[in-house]
């Protein structure tokens, strides 16, 4: 049987991308992000489905469009029965796992997540809660 891939999404917040190593920046050393990037896929030409984070991440997620899912702004309905790309990850086999600013509801993440772990204080929606929140799935 064929080993399965590594899946890794790196997703950062304002980040131009044209300010990393690996795409020619004088100053920027960013020697692992450049490896990743030689060794793995790129998307060269992405866009956002919003330009507000929460509503993107949460399209990046459930692979729909705001106005399909109700995200606008920093909340919205929590849509039942909507898969999301770790769901999908986790049915296939793989161990998954949510770690950084997630900055969208739990549920999109930790419901499909062996790991989840929201490293940004203040970052989840409806308020500010403790760093380093942690829950784990069959550790």
């Amino acid at each position: 049987m064929a080993k399965r891939p590594n899946v890794l999404f790196i997703i950062s917040d304002q980040h131009n991308a044209k300010v990393l190593g690996h795409k020619g920046h004088p100053d920027v050393k960013t020697p692992n992000l450049d490896r990743l990037a030689a060794e793995g896929v790129r998307f060269e030409n992405a866009i956002t489905q919003s330009p507000i984070g929460t509503p993107s991440r949460v399209s990046f997620l459930s692979g729909q469009y705001p106005h399909n899912h109700g995200y606008y702004g920093l909340s919205g309905p929590r849509p039942r029965g909507l898969p999301t790309v770790l769901g999908h990850f986790r049915r296939a086999g793989y161990r998954t796992a949510a770690v950084g600013k997630i900055h969208c509801p739990e549920y999109w993440v930790e419901d499909d997540s062996d790991l989840y772990l929201e490293t940004c204080e203040g970052c989840s929606v409806g308020g500010p809660r403790s760093t380093g929140r942690t829950s784990r799935r069959g550790a």
